[in-house]
């Protein structure tokens, strides 16, 4: 919220209280891409792109939520953003060509 109201400060301070709550175990990627949408609103891109990448590449490689949220328009132009649309399009391409693959293979056995 204090993103959204474009609240440095307080977005700081959220952002600090999280990573002393972080717990070693959980869905902390989550997290992590919040931290990224909020610190892409406030115009911290090369931030908003590493907090990204390392929930894409800490268990939350999700090409759909990445590309498509509106929190994220002012990176769409940053080259590290592109870079990891790209690299999670790879690896999602690869995945559903496995997938299609392997589902070819299970029905011939019908």
């Amino acid at each position: 919220m204090a993103a959204l109201k474009g609240d440095e400060d307080s977005t700081r301070q959220a952002i600090d209280r999280t990573m002393r709550n972080r717990k070693p175990y959980g869905h902390f990627h989550h997290a992590q891409f919040d931290i990224g949408c909020s610190l892409a609103l406030l115009g911290r891109r090369d931030e908003a792109v590493g907090w990204l990448s390392d929930a894409v590449h800490g268990g939350f490689p999700c090409l759909s939520a990445v590309e498509n949220e509106p929190l994220l328009q002012s990176l769409r132009g940053h080259s590290g953003y592109r870079n990891l649309v790209a690299e999670l399009r790879q690896s999602h391409e690869h995945f559903a060509s496995l997938f299609d693959g392997l589902r070819k293979s299970l029905t011939s056995f019908s």
